[in-house]
C-alpha cells in the first residue's frame, strides 16, 4: 500500500458541549460547525484531518442506518488516532471536564467516556513519541487549563484559539508545526482510516461472539474492547 504523502491529524472533541442551558442545541451545532471549518481548513493547509465526518463515511457501508445513529460509531473513534501523525483534542470547559477537571479542579475520578477514551489513547502514543500533541483551547480559560500540569498545555505546544480574529493564522501555525514534524513516513498504523476501521469491525465479529450474528448497528458500545483490540495489533501498552 502506497504510503500517506501528507501528515493526519486525529481531532478529539466534546460533541455536547453546553449542556442545561438555554439554546444548548444551537451552541452545539454551532461548536461542531467551528471544529468542520478547523478540519477543513487544516486539509487546506496540508494536513489531512481525521474527524467523526470521515468515520461516518467510512462507515456507511457497514449499516443500513444512517451513521451518526449508530452508537458504535463512538467507540471506533476511541482507535482512530493510531492512524494519524498528531493528536489535536479541542479543549474547552465540558471537554476537560470529562477528563476529571470540572470546574478545572481535579477530581477524584474522571467518568469513562469516549472523550476520555480518545484522550488516554491519543496522550500514551504522544508520549512515546510516535505522534504528535497539540492541543488547542478553543474555549474556557486558557490560563487556569495551563496552570493543571496533568493536561500538558502549555506555550510550547498549545494554541489558544478563543479568539475568532486569529483564526485563520492559527491554523497555518498548526499546520506548520505538524509539517515540519512529519518525517515523511507513515503513521503508527501503516493503514488508511477506511482500512483500520474494517479491520476493526472484522476483529469484533471474530472475538466477541455477540458481534458475529448481529448486525453493526445492533452492537452494544464496549469502552473495554477498543483497548483489547489496540493490544492484539499492537501488544500491550
Amino acid at each position: 500500500m502506497a504510503e500517506p504523502l501528507r501528515p493526519r491529524a486525529f481531532i478529539s472533541y466534546r460533541h455536547a458541549e453546553h449542556e442545561n442551558v438555554p439554546d444548548a442545541a444551537r451552541l452545539n451545532a454551532d461548536h461542531r460547525l467551528w471544529v468542520e471549518q478547523f478540519c477543513r481548513e487544516l486539509t487546506q493547509h496540508g494536513v489531512d484531518a481525521i474527524y467523526d465526518a470521515q468515520l461516518r463515511e467510512f462507515f456507511r457501508p457497514h449499516t443500513a442506518r444512517d451513521p451518526q445513529l449508530v452508537p458504535f460509531l463512538a467507540e471506533v473513534s476511541t482507535i482512530s488516532c493510531l492512524v494519524c501523525h498528531a493528536f489535536i483534542p479541542i479543549l474547552t470547559p465540558s471537554y476537560i471536564g470529562r477528563l476529571g477537571f470540572a470546574d478545572y479542579q481535579r477530581q477524584d475520578s474522571a467518568t469513562q467516556s469516549f472523550v476520555f477514551e480518545e484522550w488516554q489513547t491519543g496522550c500514551f502514543y504522544a508520549n512515546a513519541g510516535v505522534m504528535q500533541f497539540v492541543p488547542i483551547v478553543r474555549a474556557g480559560d486558557h490560563e487556569l487549563m495551563a496552570a493543571l500540569p496533568q493536561l500538558g498545555v502549555g506555550p510550547e505546544n498549545g494554541f489558544d484559539m478563543r479568539d475568532p480574529a486569529h483564526f485563520q493564522a492559527q491554523v497555518g501555525f498548526i499546520a506548520e508545526r505538524i509539517m515540519r514534524a512529519w518525517d515523511g513516513g507513515p503513521a503508527l498504523i501503516t493503514l488508511s482510516l477506511e482500512e483500520w476501521v474494517s479491520r476493526y469491525i472484522d476483529w469484533c465479529r471474530g472475538n466477541y461472539p455477540g458481534c458475529a450474528d448481529q448486525k453493526v448497528d445492533d452492537w452494544q458500545v464496549d469502552l473495554l474492547r477498543p483497548r483489547l483490540f489496540i493490544e492484539a495489533a499492537l501488544g500491550p501498552k
